[in-house]
């Protein structure tokens, strides 16, 4: 569904978007609602939640960037395509990355992250996984398991005990999540008390959540992964900026590309 062109907001008479607002929050588990087309304070209440939830301005007007949000464009709609081709996937990530051997703790890293992109993200572009695992690769030091950064914060600031706390929010997961800020925005997200419990951002499947998210919407560094793969566009190098500036932007690259060499689908 395209957007109106114009903002809606509490009051607006547009019966039939304000319908199509109601029931897609209502999909979205921010209901219920009563799909009546009368933007009132539950409807308001509603749409500020989604767009806390989602990062956005929270200022209960449907603009542009809430609609795109609450109806994805059709190329980046959430149903899964087919079945990623696994065997043929592990056989060349085996061959091309891991040196001819694949122990069970990376084929399970692995596996949760191509899981996560079937269930969730099968119509988006193959070079945002290709990406994603690529980065995984990088920051774990090939182990593909969520993993504490080596010497917990010394000599960083985030690596002091935070006085409210008493918990260190050096990095942690898939992408070294840092900083109590950070955990508090993806604790929102995943609805996982990251703030008190910061190790369970080395939990699996909070790890691999918050590598989808925080790499899509781009809440690491402002960057997302839409900004340098989009069409003809694609770029593998500057696509390190999501994490971290340029550092290893070249080596990231390069397996990025044998990752995006490896994914292909099985017939309906």
């Amino acid at each position: 569904m395209n957007y109106p062109g114009s903002p809606i907001a509490q009051g607006n008479t547009q019966i039939d978007t304000v319908k199509a607002i109601q029931q897609q929050l209502n999909q979205n588990n921010y209901g219920p609602l009563v799909a009546d087309g009368h933007f009132g304070p539950a409807t308001l209440a509603a749409v500020q939640k989604f767009q806390e939830d989602n990062n956005l301005q929270v200022d209960g007007v449907v603009g542009n960037d809430t609609w795109n949000a609450l109806f994805p464009p059709a190329d980046q709609s959430p149903p899964a395509r087919h079945s990623i081709n696994r065997e043929h996937f592990f056989e060349v990530i085996r061959n091309g990355l891991f040196h001819g051997k694949l122990n069970q703790s990376q084929t399970d890293g692995i596996t949760a992250i191509l899981n996560e992109w079937e269930a969730n993200y099968g119509n988006y572009d193959d070079r945002f996984l290709a990406y994603m695992l690529a980065t995984t690769f990088h920051e774990t030091a090939t182990t593909m398991q969520p993993i504490a950064e080596y010497g917990k914060g010394a000599g960083h600031p985030y690596g002091i005990p935070n006085p409210e706390t008493g918990q260190t929010y050096y990095g942690r997961g898939f992408v070294q999540l840092t900083w109590k800020a950070n955990y508090a925005t993806f604790a929102k997200i995943t609805g996982v008390n990251l703030v008190s419990y910061p190790d369970l951002a080395l939990d699996l499947g909070n790890a691999t959540k918050i590598l989808f998210v925080g790499m899509l919407k781009g809440l690491f560094t402002g960057k997302k992964l839409a900004d340098y793969f989009a069409g003809t566009t694609s770029d593998w190098i500057n696509a390190r900026r999501i994490i971290n500036g340029v550092d290893c932007a070249n080596l990231i690259a390069g397996y990025g590309n044998t990752f995006y060499s490896a994914i292909s689908y099985l017939s309906a």
